[in-house]
Formats: C-alpha cells, structure tokens, sequence
C-alpha cells in the first residue's frame, strides 16, 4: 500500500507551524537558530531552581504500567513556577497536582516562544504511554513512536512501526510527531530545501520513509547527517537559508526545528524514566 493512498487531515498541524513561525518573527528573533543555540535542549531544573523564559512546566504521572505527561505551556517559567508555589490553581490544575506537591518534581524545558511550548505540550502531554516498550510492542498495536534504523548505508531509515531484527540497530525517538504529519514533511523536503541532489531518493510508505542513494556526494551526506542529528541528538543544524525563501521552505524549515525541540523534550523524559528505575533497583 502506498502512503498516498491514505485520507490525511494536515490542517492542524500546518496551521501550529505557521503560528510558530509567525511568533518567532512577531517576537523580533532575528535569526531562530542563534535563539534555538542559546537554549540547551536538555535545559530543566529541579523544584526551586530558577529559569526564566517562556517553556514546559510538568512532571511524569505513574499509572500502574504506563505514565503521562502533566503539564502546561507558560510565557515565563520563573513566575509561573511562583505561582504554583503560591496555589496558582492555573498552574496546578494543568498539572494535576495538589498544592502540597514538595515531593513531586517539577521539571521545566525552555523554548525560544510560547507557541513553540504549545506545540510541544499539544504532542507530548496528557496521553498515556507504556513503561515498557517490549511487552507493549509485542501486541497487535505498535504503538506510539519513531524507530530509526542503521543499516550501515548511505541512508536515513524511519520505521512507523518498531522494527525486530538481530543485524539491524535501532534506536527508538519517542512519540515525537504523528507518522502520517512526518510522511507529508518528508515528501515536501525535495521542493523545498534550497539544493536537492537529484541523486537522493526518497520512498515513503504506511511502514517507513527511507533516503537513500547510491553514491557518497557531500551534499547528500551532509542532508543525511543533518537529519541524523535532528532526530538522534536533537540538534538543529540547518538555518534558515538553507530552505526556499518561499512559504512553504519556511514551513518546512520551522517543522524541523519543531522536531528537535520535541526530540530534546523526549530525550529529557526519557533520562528521567531511566533515572527512576535505576533508583527503584
């Protein structure tokens, strides 16, 4: 089955880009990378650390064999984190905590805007996701999430789906962005990064998205690198020149950026799941 055989509703997801990259030009930013620099992705605090700047506040819910995100989109994280100590049921209720919360960690994840901390809470947060991926992966349902997978090719391999086999690394990305949203992305990639090599070919399908080619030019390996790094490490290292000056280059280009963000948010829920069960050992 191809994916173009799919109804795709991009609606919502197109608009929140706009929005994005509208915000980041309404706030002066003159260049979204240097900001998107200046901002450690694995940026968080414990309670009563101070950072300011528009972000996240949340924490991780446990619930039985599954956990949630519970948090909310500020413009300022240092008064919105007083707010909560003050009983802010603004802040709380998002939350979902009480007012006596000193035992719970508060974690923070700053971002260049507020829109970008929405987009980020609307994708991640108050959805419940399974503490352990290979009993979950092992039903019918395959669940939430990106695999990338290592062949050891001149390639860039996204599985929708988890992918089991003994030669194959994969690394698991989180549920980072919805794969119908990632499949319309990638396939607008060839119009509008502004040097596509014509040797890089891109298949897309309901189980994966993989680019390939069959020689070593520096410019596709540079494109792959670059996605490596978006998607792995949660770095952004294409600028804004780099994709057409047209709307739908600078729509590609903030999407990008949106996935980094989202990866480093994930990176940091995952370091903390991992320092939980060490703990519990």
């Amino acid at each position: 089955m191809e994916w173009n055989e799919f109804v795709i509703n991009f609606d919502q997801m197109s608009a929140e880009t706009l929005s994005l990259a509208q915000n980041l030009q309404s706030a002066n930013i003159q260049s979204p990378l240097e900001e998107f620099k200046a901002l450690p992705l694995e940026a968080e605090c414990h309670v009563g650390e101070q950072v300011e700047g528009s972000g996240l506040l949340y924490h991780i819910d446990f619930q039985g064999q599954t956990f949630s995100i519970r948090g909310i989109a500020v413009h300022d994280l240092k008064v919105s984190y007083a707010q909560a100590l003050q009983g802010s049921q603004e802040i709380l209720a998002p939350l979902r905590m009480q007012q006596d919360f000193q035992s719970v960690e508060i974690k923070t994840f700053r971002t260049p805007t507020h829109a970008t901390a929405e987009i980020l809470a609307d994708q991640l947060f108050n959805r419940r996701f399974p503490l352990h991926e290979d009993s979950y992966f092992n039903v019918s349902d395959p669940g939430p999430g990106l695999w990338l997978v290592d062949r050891g090719l001149p390639e860039f391999c996204l599985h929708f789906k988890r992918v089991f086999h003994q030669d194959l690394a994969t690394h698991s990305l989180g549920p980072i962005i919805d794969p119908q949203v990632a499949a319309r992305r990638f396939l607008e990639l060839p119009e509008t990064l502004a040097i596509w090599p014509k040797e890089l070919v891109l298949k897309i399908d309901e189980k994966a998205l993989i680019l390939q080619s069959a020689c070593g030019d520096s410019c596709i390996q540079s494109i792959l690198e670059k996605l490596r790094e978006i998607f792995c490490h949660a770095r952004m290292t294409w600028k804004r020149s780099d994709f057409k000056n047209t709307a739908a280059g600078q729509t590609s280009y903030f999407f990008f950026l949106e996935m980094a963000f989202t990866r480093g948010l994930w990176m940091d829920i995952e370091e903390e799941l991992n320092h939980l069960a060490t703990a519990k050992r």
